[in-house]
């Protein structure tokens, strides 16, 4: 889309900043084509033909100028907001996450994650976004790794919280059907999980 925005001379400049630049030089075009046009299919008799022929070419012209631009302004636009475009992407992973859109916040979550592999943050809420939908194994792999990450230490309560939490997740295809699953959690989650189990004194980096 913002490609798009191109092809109008002016649009971009309205779209994204509200510039009164941008609104002046869209007029301009729409000014000049309904001319090129009206004089083109309509008042034929007004003009002679070179000079119908060079008005299409200012047309021409004002059209690849204003994409030129567009361009431009996208790349300069784009060289500016990206450093803090990660800053922005955590606040909508985190609004759609405190919302329950699942897939919206994972999206954004990992798009995080390939910029930042280690960003303690991110991995801390895919963790929790795992177990929220059930995937016990995944969210476990998330907090194993996230405890070797150094800086972890800052939320190394949270991830306590969610290591208790996840151990509540039965296991999937377990025998005896989800009712007799869940009855056994309280009393033998460590027989349910042993793999799963993380040692309480687990050193996580600082």
């Amino acid at each position: 889309m913002r490609y798009v925005s191109v092809l109008w001379p002016g649009l971009r400049q309205i779209w994204v900043s509200g510039a009164w630049s941008g609104l002046a030089l869209a007029w301009g075009f729409a000014a000049c084509l309904n001319a090129a046009l009206w004089l083109t299919w309509g008042w034929t008799e007004i003009v002679d033909r070179a000079t119908l022929m060079g008005l299409w070419a200012a047309v021409v012209l004002f059209w690849i100028g204003g994409i030129v631009h567009g361009v431009r302004l996208i790349q300069k636009t784009g060289a500016t907001l990206a450093p803090v475009e990660s800053s922005d992407l955590f606040s909508l992973a985190q609004g759609e996450y405190l919302k329950g859109s699942w897939f919206e916040a994972e999206v954004a979550i990992q798009r995080l994650l390939e910029r930042n592999p280690r960003d303690v943050d991110a991995r801390l809420m895919l963790a929790s976004l795992h177990r929220q939908v059930g995937h016990a194994e995944d969210a476990r792999a998330e907090l194993r790794r996230l405890a070797t990450y150094e800086g972890a230490g800052k939320w190394q309560l949270e991830i306590a919280r969610e290591w208790e939490m996840v151990r509540q997740i039965p296991v999937a295809g377990a025998a005896g059907g989800p009712s007799q699953v869940s009855g056994r959690i309280q009393g033998s989650a460590q027989d349910m999980h042993p793999e799963s189990e993380l040692p309480s004194d687990l050193p996580i980096a600082a």
